[in-house]
């Protein structure tokens, strides 16, 4: 029997509360008569934020940090399961005092790729995240393309 693949992926953007509320960035639906696979599950997503200050960063210069917390879930609410550990990407740096722009627009892909296996799924699969910590220069942390892929395996 070949294995069965699954796929969703979005690039409509999403804003990241900086208050840590966790939200969905992606559900992947399988369909019931597949729930009781094993599935290998592979996502990704980009991250973006913005580096500005109130005054030009020429004049200030400065570091910046943002913390963000990932994780994929079997359902949703008080009955979810977890399916990876949770997960941390965090971008840090500083900013030159001779940069010439107000602005700067950031991307980060996650790194590495969230790969898992699942032995058996209850409901549907959710790629969920929130930002932990944001600090400096940083700002506005959105996410726009991710993706979530299963495949069926047999363990």
């Amino acid at each position: 029997m070949s294995p069965t693949v699954f796929f969703a992926q979005t690039d409509r953007l999403i804003e990241l509360p900086e208050t840590g509320e966790e939200i969905v960035l992606l559900n992947l639906e399988i369909p019931k008569c597949y729930k009781h696979n094993s599935f290998k599950l592979d996502g990704f997503f980009e991250l973006n934020f913005l580096l500005g200050a109130t005054e030009p960063l020429q004049s200030q210069g400065g570091s910046y940090k943002l913390a963000l917390d990932y994780q994929l879930l079997d359902g949703i609410g008080d009955n979810c399961r977890e399916v990876s550990p949770r997960l941390a990407e965090t971008i840090s740096g500083s900013i030159s005092k001779d940069f010439e722009n107000n602005y700067l627009d950031v991307l980060s892909n996650t790194t590495p790729n969230l790969t898992v296996v699942c032995e058996e799924l209850q409901e549907s699969f959710y790629l969920v995240a929130s930002v932990r910590e944001i600090q400096g220069a940083a700002f506005l942390p959105t996410v726009q393309f991710r993706s979530l892929n299963a495949t069926t395996v047999f363990l």
